[in-house]
């Protein structure tokens, strides 16, 4: 892949220029340099030029590499330029006018939480396993069109663990690695809490998950970068009055526990409180039901009694006749073999 290469270009099509099928091009268009059938869509530049010189930052790629009728498109941004999906998706409608194609971009930009609560009176931390990788993280994920870095968050969070949270300001933990497909990735983490008892995990996406004690979770985690921001997170919660310490939450922390339990546990007797009066409605409804049909559920019971006897009747008597015929056959074979040796017999003498 050219991601990340620098390259040179000449326009071709230039920005607001209309094709023979109607396609308005949203951006300058250059042929890469050096390459014969290699296009780009160039980044940043809002008017009309003659060549460009920058770096690849995304590309157009084919959904069906078997289909070689397309080729792949790249976009390019000048070198000190950082452009993501959600500002390439302002200019370039990959949905409508490039539907076989998806975007692949060198910079990402996701968005995760480090997720904290009380569990039993103790602070826990929740620490998720991806399938994908096997390495045990924060919940986070890309960015999706028209969203802030909190709102990826949230999401993210939600999705993966079921876990509604809610974000402190003040602190965000940066994560920057490249990925095997030399996809450059930012990853900002934020600081949570979650009033909600129950972790649901997403098992397309999520292999595992565990609450852990600060030291149990800097064992989990698989890199030193996470590490780094659990750490600050802690020292953020710390100084911010919302931990005791990194094993203790405050005792409002404690108290907010013991009532989500209260509450969950009532909201648990309501359910099946709930429950059982659905199930005496429909058993009232079914014997108002009864009394109401009876003489003809009476009717309907004897209809059906008597056509499951006349069916019993009628296969007897088909199994009786089968039995009989079956006798005069083997009578008649009998007498007939009697005639042939009586026949026999006689003209032997």
């Amino acid at each position: 892949m050219f991601l990340g290469k620098t390259a040179q270009g000449r326009v071709v099509k230039t920005i607001n220029s209309v094709d023979e099928n109607g396609y308005v091009y949203p951006l300058n268009l250059v042929q890469i340099k050096g390459y014969k059938n290699r296009y780009a869509f160039v980044m940043g530049v809002t008017h009309t030029v003659c060549n460009f010189d920058g770096r690849i930052i995304a590309a157009l790629v084919p959904k069906d590499p078997e289909n070689t009728d397309l080729k792949t498109i790249w976009i390019m941004a000048s070198r000190s330029s950082r452009y993501i999906n959600q500002d390439i998706y302002q200019y370039i409608d990959v949905k409508n006018d490039f539907p076989e194609y998806e975007l692949v971009c060198y910079y990402e930009s996701s968005a995760g939480a480090v997720v904290y609560r009380s569990i039993k009176g103790k602070l826990r931390f929740l620490l998720i396993k991806n399938k994908r990788s096997a390495n045990w993280g924060f919940p986070k994920g890309h960015l999706e069109m028209g969203e802030t870095k909190y709102d990826a968050a949230r999401r993210e969070v939600l999705e993966e663990t079921g876990l509604h949270i809610k974000i402190h300001l003040g602190y965000e933990g940066i994560s920057k690695y490249t990925l095997r497909n030399n996809v450059d990735k930012k990853v900002s983490i934020f600081v949570a809490t979650t009033d909600d008892l129950k972790t649901t995990m997403q098992e397309e996406e999520i292999d595992d998950y565990r609450w852990l004690a600060y030291d149990q979770a800097m064992g989990h985690l698989s890199f030193e970068n996470d590490k780094k921001i659990l750490r600050e997170a802690v020292d953020f919660l710390i100084k911010q009055k919302l931990i005791v310490n990194k094993n203790t939450p405050t005792a409002q922390a404690i108290d907010r526990e013991i009532e989500l339990k209260e509450q969950e546990r009532k909201e648990r007797i309501a359910e099946y409180r709930r429950q059982k009066w659905i199930e005496q409605q429909n058993k009232l409804r079914a014997q108002r039901y009864y009394e109401k049909h009876k003489e003809e559920i009476v009717r309907q019971k004897i209809i059906k009694k008597r056509k499951r006897n006349q069916e019993k009747k009628r296969l007897q008597n088909a199994a009786n006749n089968n039995v009989n015929t079956q006798n005069k056959n083997n009578e008649s074979q009998s007498n007939a073999d009697k005639k042939q040796n009586t026949t026999t017999d006689k003209k032997e003498n």
